[in-house]
């Protein structure tokens, strides 16, 4: 039983990391009215936020810019959400989000 409740608060904890990672990137979108809007246009950050269910892993790309195709992402974090979940690693890429709002 002990273990179970271990394995909750663990699983609820990292759920709660990724949660706070995706609201961070949906914050990086928004414009001034507070809707989610388009970054094709150069000179606001865009973010790309990928869950790939069948692997368990997420993958963030920012372009501190804003999107154009060819265009390098200026920073990319990729997590193993079913493996160890890298608190240091979300730390550097929560920093390096709130920096962009």
């Amino acid at each position: 039983m002990k273990k179970n409740r271990k394995l909750k608060r663990l699983t609820r904890s990292k759920h709660n990391m990724i949660m706070e990672l995706i609201n961070l990137c949906l914050k990086i979108q928004e414009g001034q009215d507070g809707e989610i809007e388009c970054r094709n246009v150069l000179g606001k950050p865009a973010v790309f936020f990928e869950f790939s269910g069948h692997v368990a892993w997420l993958e963030i790309r920012v372009f501190e810019n804003g999107w154009n195709p060819g265009l390098l992402h200026d920073e990319q974090f990729t997590f193993e959400i079913d493996g160890i979940f890298s608190k240091r690693k979300f730390k550097e890429c929560r920093d390096y989000l709130l920096k962009l709002i």
